[in-house]
């Protein structure tokens, strides 16, 4: 079945993706906005340091399930006898790690750990339950991607944003809950949707467990392991350095800032998962697929320019509005993090046929190395030079991750053109990132103009790329 029948191919696919992913971004700034507003600075950053904690538990209970999820929905198809056993299969392995998580949650080994990083046990405790949940939902959500149901997959995070939004009002504000409020209005959010998708699987698939179906997905997800870890260390380990390092009030200032940010990587995940089922088609077919390839991730690589110079005109607006005043050494972060946010974003484009090919060693390599070397600066840098620091670590393991990733790609994709492409965007989005926060000093209304007159500029001569990607519809 291709794009066209399900919301309008790649455009259609697109489209949701992206309104899906600003409508969940501006849920998630209000509740941003709730919790700066009710909690103190040091309280938020505590906070921040239980959201990155809830990153990873997921992981550890699926043990990387959903990619081999992902690949064989389309390998085998979603109605095939062995693709619903590996679904019950993967849940009963999830339920059975949540469990064992659960009784040996006050090990002394864990103690340890906790006291390391200085988080509460009692968070913990709340971490595992909203892991197992976030684990169930990305198995559901994972299936939809695949199957291009981008419609029924947008609703489950608008549910997920709009429930935790509400919540945080209610017991953060309305009861004065404080960090455990609002740590319980995450494990409400996906408590709900969770419960949801995990009854929708077992209606649709059946209880059919095999073990043989199971290890064959482990033989693939397993050495992924080291990479999702990876991830998260890559993404979270600056906050912890920094809590370690410095206080937990910077913590709070970086982890606004970074946030802000991060709203890129929202944008950029849900058009790379639009893409992701296109590009393996790609792949898959017969017919010749570099060119297809390859033209899109030049005209990708600018169009993510044009949409970054776009976002950062507007940030120094949020910083205010989010942070009341009190964060405006939030603004010192974005810039670097936003950078970053271009390689990340590029990555999860370009990990794709990688992914697709079940290299599973070669995506755990690209990942240690980068958050090794991001774990280096920050515990190097960090306690001398400031939280700036982490967000330069940040871009720049970011960008070692994307070039080590076409490093490794198939060389039947690589073309020399598309190096040269993707290397003038980075010089492109470098020299206009510089230009936009100097102009950005003259003031919130004046520096935002000007940014956006910028900005603009920059998407008119871009426009031609721009085009190519809203109107890509692959031959396959």
């Amino acid at each position: 079945m291709d794009g066209s029948e399900r919301a309008g191919g790649f455009f259609g696919n697109a489209s949701i993706y992206i309104a899906g992913s600003i409508v969940v971004s501006i849920l998630s700034l209000l509740t941003i906005k709730i919790l700066t507003g009710n909690l103190s600075i040091g309280q938020y950053g505590q906070l921040s340091l239980f959201v990155q904690v809830i990153a990873l538990t997921p992981l550890l209970i699926s043990l990387g399930s959903e990619a081999p999820i992902g690949v064989d929905v389309i390998k085998v198809g979603p109605n095939s006898r062995e693709f619903g056993q590996l679904v019950f299969s993967v849940l009963v392995m999830m339920t059975l790690v949540f469990g064992l998580l659960i009784i040996t949650r006050e090990n002394s080994l864990i103690r340890v750990f906790l006291e390391f990083i200085e988080f509460e046990e009692e968070l913990w405790f709340r971490a595992i339950i909203v892991g197992y949940l976030i684990g169930i939902i990305k198995i559901g959500q994972s299936i939809l991607l695949k199957t291009e149901r981008a419609l029924l997959l947008v609703t489950s995070r608008l549910l997920v944003a709009f429930l935790l939004l509400g919540f945080a009002n209610l017991l953060v504000v309305g009861r004065k809950g404080g960090v455990i409020g609002a740590v319980d209005s995450y494990l409400i959010a996906n408590a709900t949707v969770g419960i949801i998708i995990a009854i929708s699987l077992l209606a649709i698939f059946g209880i059919k467990f095999d073990f043989g179906v199971l290890k064959s997905s482990l033989s693939f997800s397993t050495p992924l392991i080291p990479h999702y870890v990876a991830t998260w260390a890559l993404i979270s380990s600056d906050q912890f350095v920094i809590s370690k390092q410095l206080t937990l009030e910077e913590v709070g200032i970086y982890s606004l800032g970074y946030s802000i940010a991060s709203i890129i990587a929202l944008v950029t995940s849900n058009a790379s998962l639009a893409f992701s089922p296109k590009f393996m088609k790609i792949i898959k077919s017969e017919r010749d697929n570099v060119d297809q390839i390859n033209t899109f991730v030049r005209s990708y690589s600018y169009s993510l320019v044009v949409l970054i110079c776009l976002f950062y005109s507007f940030t120094p607006i949020l910083v205010e509005f989010l942070g009341s005043g009190l964060y405006t050494d939030s603004n010192d972060v974005i810039p670097l993090v936003i950078i970053g946010m271009y390689f990340q974003g590029m990555y999860m484009l370009c990990i794709t046929p990688i992914f697709y090919d079940k290299r599973g060693v070669t995506i755990a390599i690209i990942s240690v190395l980068s958050a090794s070397l991001n774990i280096a600066l920050n515990i190097i840098l960090v306690g001398k030079y400031g939280i700036s620091v982490a967000a330069l670590s940040t871009a720049v393991c970011y960008s070692m991750q994307l070039f080590l990733t076409f490093w490794f790609w198939p060389a039947s994709l690589v073309q020399r053109e598309s190096m040269i492409g993707l290397l003038k965007s980075i010089a492109l989005l470098l020299i206009f990132i510089l230009i936009i926060g100097k102009v950005l000093e003259f003031g919130i209304l004046i520096g935002t103009i000007a940014a956006l007159v910028i900005s603009m500029s920059v998407a008119y001569f871009t426009l031609p790329r721009i085009k190519f990607v809203m109107n890509f519809n692959p031959i396959v």
